[in-house]
């Protein structure tokens, strides 16, 4: 028996449609639903917060988090049942490259600073576990970071293609990334080491053939 919503299995049907839930890791799963939920509320679209609770790595639905460690084969079975045609794509696309453009630590710590999160701190650091978040919860300054981050994306998410290396995630449009040369790849290794370099890391091939880091 799964706990998890209707909703939620419907958003991650489509993530799991798009990328295979299970090359993943959890964090990456709940930020992405998260995000999506998140969101549908700044546009003004149907979401849910349904067991939404306060973890040390941000918040985490935990009936999605029960389901996906307790119970992972019916869990994936279920969402490969599912036609996602109701989920908004857009919301699913920008969540989506969120979380492949981002370290799990990073995104982690992004989540650390919506006031949703920051008012349960005091609980957390105490031990205590399943702390709810309520929709009184989020806060004006929490609305606005989401709507700012709704617009610092690349403007079409399926023209970009998302290479991890290391820490390092770079962004290259999928028209270069066909063009990408072993040089190319070894300076991006060389680049990769760079603590400087804050994510995602913008990069496109130039006229004469170099690679440009934007």
């Amino acid at each position: 028996m799964l706990y998890t919503s209707q909703n939620h299995l419907d958003a991650l049907a489509w993530l799991n449609s798009t990328k295979n839930i299970k090359t993943l890791t959890n964090l990456q799963v709940q930020k992405f639903l998260y995000f999506y939920e998140m969101f549908q509320k700044v546009s003004d679209k149907d979401y849910t917060l349904d067991s939404l609770k306060a973890y040390v790595n941000g918040p985490v639905f935990s009936k999605v988090y029960g389901d996906m460690v307790h119970n992972e084969t019916e869990f994936i079975n279920e969402l490969e049942k599912i036609d996602p045609k109701h989920i908004d794509c857009e919301n699913a696309e920008e969540s989506l490259f969120l979380i492949e453009s981002m370290t799990d630590t990073e995104l982690s710590e992004l989540t650390h600073v919506f006031d949703m999160w920051k008012s349960k701190r005091d609980k957390i650091d105490n031990g205590i576990k399943q702390i709810p978040i309520y929709e009184g919860d989020i806060t004006e300054k929490d609305l606005d970071i989401l709507s700012q981050l709704s617009f610092s994306r690349p403007e079409e998410f399926k023209k970009y293609h998302v290479i991890v290396m290391q820490d390092k995630r770079f962004v290259v449009s999928k028209e270069d990334y066909s063009s990408l040369t072993e040089e190319h790849y070894n300076t991006m290794e060389v680049l990769s080491n760079n603590k400087n370099l804050l994510n995602p890391v913008y990069i496109k091939i130039e006229e004469d053939g170099g690679l440009l880091v934007d």
